[in-house]
């Protein structure tokens, strides 16, 4: 039989489509494992529910010719944390420190990369990305924090903290069980209306970031902006820009590592957690109204 590694989707193949790519590309074309080496599951994807990354989690204990798992996100993480004796990689957590998953501290199957969601410099650098492309105030800084949940408790004070000086900003949390359209609804309709929107990602506002961008963008004025920490929200879900880690790089780097460990040349709790280049695209609604301008001015001139 042949050794395996686990791919546990968090969101669905299609959000995970250019990971799965960047991991395969690695993993088969550069280290010459074979295309049936690499088992996906659960099928489908979880869709950010607990249950289903805790299925596929056992499922994977289970099989025997399964090696060693990658997936992505830090409740999926913490999930094969509690739940896998196998080794396994997180190609992308939002903080290992803050997520209670060190590896060699906080336990020793398991390793992978820091997307620097909650890094002080990167959410600057994000905050300042927004403020140079035509985010305005006022702002919300929106993600799942209930109960002081880390890393987003720390990622969305950080960034509270560096659009404070540019205007009205308060915090939103959102859980599985709200209602994004009424959130979105109870945005605009405050006092003067919010006009952007900071998202602190996690699997389950990937899978439903559409649906928070139809309705931070519909329903005519107000328009709401929203910003993200991965491209495929915009370049797949309609935000309007994002700032971050580039997370093609975080799945090449796992390969990689779950090679290392399938192996036997390198044990999780001894490899050290690695990070990815940080970038960004798109922009505010708002600029792209200005550069309609120019040509309408130069139509009148003829």
């Amino acid at each position: 039989m042949v050794d395996k590694v686990g791919f546990l989707i968090t969101t669905t193949p299609g959000d995970w489509q250019d990971y799965i790519d960047a991991f395969t590309n690695v993993w088969v074309n550069k280290l010459k494992h074979s295309n049936n080496s690499i088992q996906k599951g659960p099928s489908g994807g979880a869709h950010g529910n607990d249950k289903d990354i805790r299925d596929a989690a056992r499922a994977f204990e289970a099989d025997s010719d399964v090696k060693v798992i990658v997936t992505a996100g830090t409740g999926a993480a913490l999930i094969c944390k509690a739940e896998l004796t196998k080794p396994f990689v997180y190609a992308s957590v939002g903080d290992p420190a803050l997520g209670h998953l060190l590896p060699g501290v906080d336990g020793t199957n398991f390793t992978g990369g820091n997307n620097r969601q909650a890094d002080e410099a990167a959410v600057q650098a994000r905050v300042d990305y927004m403020l140079g492309h035509g985010f305005q105030a006022p702002f919300v800084v929106l993600g799942n924090n209930a109960n002081g949940q880390e890393p987003f408790q720390t990622a969305m004070t950080y960034a509270k903290k560096y659009l404070e000086p540019h205007g009205a900003v308060q915090l939103q949390t959102i859980t599985p069980q709200d209602s994004i359209p009424t959130i979105i609804s109870r945005l605009k309709g405050q006092t003067p209306p919010i006009k952007s929107i900071y998202v602190c990602g996690d699997p389950y506002l990937t899978v439903n970031s559409k649906l928070l961008n139809d309705e931070a963008h519909a329903h005519g004025t107000p328009y709401i902006d929203t910003m993200f920490e991965i491209k495929e929200h915009v370049n797949q879900h309609g935000g309007n820009a994002w700032f971050g880690s580039d997370f093609d790089e975080l799945f090449e780097k796992a390969a990689y590592y779950a090679h290392e460990i399938m192996n036997h040349t390198g044990t999780p709790d001894k490899m050290l957690n690695y990070i990815a280049t940080l970038s960004g695209g798109g922009a505010a609604h708002t600029s792209k109204k200005g550069s309609k301008k120019k040509p309408k001015k130069n139509k009148k001139k003829k």
